[in-house]
């Protein structure tokens, strides 16, 4: 389930080494929180990934290029485009206002 952009599972497995550890704690519920934890750290980057994506598709079509140039190169449809363009520009918004 890699969105077709080749993730290997040894760049998983290097991640996961990164940021989780190894497991070496005999009490489960620390561990359970840990992972929880850690999990919550992937989500909040991954979100920030995806705003990173969206602002450099809505770069793209502020630079000129149409939804259907733009679905072409990145390999999405002109609907997503669109989409993420919206989303791009909402970012972009809220991050100069931060």
């Amino acid at each position: 389930m890699d969105g077709g952009w080749g993730v290997e599972p040894a760049e998983v497995d290097a991640l996961l080494d990164a940021v989780v550890g190894d497991r070496n704690d005999t009490d489960l519920a620390h561990w359970y929180a840990h992972l929880s934890s850690r999990q919550a750290l992937l989500t909040a980057a991954a979100s920030r990934v995806a705003d990173l994506r969206a602002g450099t598709v809505a770069g793209m079509h502020a630079e000129g290029l149409s939804y259907a140039r733009i679905a072409g190169t990145v390999g999405m449809s002109r609907a997503r485009v669109q989409q993420l363009v919206e989303r791009g520009g909402q970012t972009t918004s809220r991050s100069q206002n931060l």
